[in-house]
C-alpha cells in the first residue's frame, strides 16, 4: 500500500529517485490523436526509436486514443454509462474513464515491442501515483516510480497510462481533463528527468488565435511569465496543474507541435521553468487559468 503525509506544496510530494544524471530518463507524453492511425503511430515510433537507439532511457506517457465518437476515446466510453442513466457513481465513472489510457498504454507497449523496442506498460497504481480521494479531479499526493525504474534498468521502455492514480484504498482516481500532462510532469520530477516532451497535433503556440487571424504565427519559445500573461488574456493552453507542477519541481517542458516529422517545433524554453502548449484547451467556468495557477503555486 502506498502511503504519504499530507502535501504542503507540489515540490514536496514527489519522491525523487536518486540516480546519476546520465541515467535520468526522457519523459515523452503523446496525446490521444498521436496514436489514432498508422501514419501518426509511425511518427511516434520514429521519435522514440531515435532516443532508444541513442541509449537513452525512455518513459512514454499516453492519453486515450482518438476523440469523441471513436471507439477508445474517453468520451465514447463514458457515453456507454450515460446511455443507461446519467446518475453515475463517481467510483464507477473514474474506473471507466481510466480505461482508454490503460488500453492505450498496453497497445503502445505492444506496438513498441513488435517494432524491436522492448516495452512494458504501467497503469496509475503500478506507476506509484498516489492521489487524494477527489473522484474525477484528483490531485497527486505522491509518486513512487520504483517499478518504472526497475523496468528502465532492465532495458525496457516504460509506457505509462496518464490521467490516473489510486487513492489510499487502491481505488482508481482520474486527474481531470488534461491530467495526462500532469502525470508526465509528476513522473519526470520523481524520476529526475531533465525535461518533459509533450507532443500535440497542433502546430505550436500561436501569437493569436489562428482560427480567427489568418496572419497568426507560431512562437519559437515562451517563458512562464509570457504563458501566464497569455492565460490572463484568456488563452487556455495548458492545465494549471501541469503548469504548477512544472514550476514547483523546476521540470522544463518541451512542446512539440504537429504529429509530423517535418513539422516538429522544439519549443525548448531557456534553461528552466518553462512551458509550452500541450494541445489541451483548459475549460473552467469558475476561474481564469492565471488565477487557478496562482492558487496552486
Amino acid at each position: 500500500m502506498l502511503c504519504c503525509s499530507p502535501p504542503a506544496i507540489i515540490a514536496s510530494f514527489f519522491l525523487k529517485i536518486d540516480m546519476a544524471k546520465s541515467l535520468a530518463p526522457i519523459v515523452m507524453k503523446f496525446g490521444g490523436t498521436s496514436l489514432r492511425d498508422e501514419i501518426s503511430r509511425s511518427h511516434v515510433l520514429s521519435h522514440i526509436k531515435h532516443y532508444a537507439d541513442s541509449g537513452e532511457r525512455v518513459v512514454v506517457v499516453v492519453s486515450a486514443m482518438g476523440r469523441k465518437g471513436e471507439p477508445y476515446a474517453t468520451d465514447t466510453l463514458v457515453a456507454l454509462l450515460k446511455d443507461v442513466g446519467h446518475n453515475i457513481n463517481p467510483r464507477e465513472l473514474d474506473l471507466v474513464m481510466s480505461v482508454g489510457e490503460t488500453l492505450c498504454s498496453a497497445f503502445c507497449a505492444h506496438l513498441l515491442s513488435c517494432s524491436g523496442m522492448p516495452a512494458v506498460s504501467f497503469n496509475g497504481r503500478q506507476s506509484g501515483i498516489l492521489t487524494d480521494d477527489n473522484a474525477g479531479n484528483a490531485e497527486i499526493l505522491e509518486v513512487n516510480p520504483s517499478r518504472i525504474v526497475e523496468s528502465l534498468d532492465a532495458g525496457d521502455i516504460a509506457v505509462v497510462a496518464g490521467f490516473q492514480g489510486v487513492n489510499e484504498r487502491g481505488d482508481i482516481r482520474t486527474l481531470g481533463r488534461g491530467g495526462s500532462d500532469t502525470s508526465a510532469v509528476a513522473l519526470a520530477a520523481a524520476l529526475g528527468a531533465e525535461k518533459v516532451e509533450i507532443f500535440s497535433d497542433v502546430n505550436g503556440i500561436a501569437n493569436c488565435d489562428p482560427r480567427q487571424v489568418e496572419s497568426s504565427s507560431y512562437l519559437e519559445s515562451i517563458s512562464v511569465d509570457q504563458m501566464l500573461a497569455m492565460a490572463d488574456e484568456g488563452s487556455r493552453v495548458i492545465h494549471p496543474r501541469a503548469i504548477a507542477a512544472s514550476i514547483k519541481t523546476k521540470t522544463p517542458i518541451v512542446a512539440i507541435g504537429g504529429i509530423n516529422l517535418d513539422n516538429y517545433k522544439n519549443l525548448l524554453l531557456n534553461k528552466a521553468n518553462f512551458l509550452a502548449i500541450s494541445g489541451y484547451v483548459w475549460k473552467n467556468k469558475k476561474l481564469k487559468p492565471k488565477d487557478a495557477i496562482k492558487k496552486l503555486i
